[in-house]
């Protein structure tokens, strides 16, 4: 634990065009218990976004860094639960939050979070198991898409209501550790899923697909899943970080292998594969992510060939 009178930074800008580094304010939380503050950006309106871990929110200008806005949530969590927020994300018009509270004591469990500006909670989820999952994405015209219990939802921050998706997934489709990402022109859900399929053995495998669906509802049709070689590989995939290309034709994901469904024991240098693929193909992409390398991002090396390239990290679209 590092003592309280250390103020240092554990977060920081990098400046490509100078090479300048910009230190990220600590929350008095993170210097006091010598943790990390959780740090988000949001591109639209130019502003950085920081949980303490313990759902204090502040909301800093770039690049004066600036207080434009703080508060703290107020949830109601029984005494003893822990509860921070996770992949915090501001609307495209800089008016609202997302979040899912993650929340602990002897068990864990999650619920989809919207908030204002101000601290006001617009919108409390049903709790979840947090390996129940779940990604949200915010829609171009201020509405988010979320996930509870297995379901698409869409909420509507000025009407203050949600409305239920009516997407038809094949049967094999699970509930539970959906991700999810929304088209730049607000019309197409990305969703990934765990599937039961059957491998060459006739064993049931559950396994991540990706999916394309209307925001509207309907039918969906399959992206990208397992090849069949992973499919008999008794080692879990799964498709994390889950992106749109800025002009709608390309998913970006990085292909995470380990021996279980939450990521233990990555299976290639201790990092996963960065994939992208066609949003729009009829056929959809074998996804290995470790022998199907040919199909993963490519990057020269310095012996003049072209390698796999591996991510450990976020990946971002320009």
């Amino acid at each position: 634990m590092r003592d309280p009178a250390d103020t240092r930074v554990d977060a920081q800008v990098l400046d490509l065009a100078t090479g300048q580094q910009i230190d990220l304010p600590r929350s008095a939380r993170a210097q006091a218990l010598g943790v990390s503050d959780a740090w988000a950006v949001s591109r639209p309106t130019r502003e950085l976004i920081r949980e303490d871990g313990a759902e204090t929110v502040d909301i800093f200008n770039w690049p004066a860094l600036t207080l434009g806005a703080s508060f703290k949530l107020a949830t109601q969590t029984s005494p003893d639960e822990k509860a921070k927020l996770l992949r915090l994300r501001m609307s495209h018009d800089g008016k609202y939050l997302a979040a899912y509270e993650f929340a602990t004591n002897s068990s864990r469990k999650t619920r989809a979070l919207v908030f204002n500006r101000q601290g006001q909670i617009l919108l409390t989820g049903s709790y979840q198991e947090a390996d129940g999952g779940g990604g949200f994405d915010w829609l171009p015209d201020g509405r988010l898409a979320y996930f509870e219990k297995g379901q698409v939802l869409i909420y509507d921050p000025v009407q203050n209501q949600s409305a239920t998706v009516a997407i038809l997934f094949p049967s094999e489709a699970r509930a539970g550790n959906e991700n999810l990402a929304v088209s730049p022109d607000g019309k197409t859900l990305a969703i990934v899923k765990w599937a039961g399929l059957r491998n060459s053995k006739g064993e049931t495998r559950e396994v991540p697909v990706l999916y394309r669906a209307p925001v509207l509802g309907g039918a969906v049709s399959v992206v990208a899943q397992a090849s069949p070689e992973r499919m008999d590989d008794p080692v879990r995939l799964s498709m994390l970080d889950l992106s749109w290309s800025a002009d709608g034709q390309w998913l970006s994901f990085v292909a995470q292998v380990g021996d279980d469904r939450y990521g233990g024991g990555l299976g290639v240098s201790g990092c996963p594969l960065a994939y992208a693929v066609s949003a729009t193909a009829s056929t959809p992409t074998l996804i290995d992510g470790v022998r199907d390398s040919d199909k993963a991002l490519r990057a020269a090396n310095t012996g003049g060939g072209r390698e796999a390239v591996y991510s450990c990290g976020l990946l971002s679209w320009f």
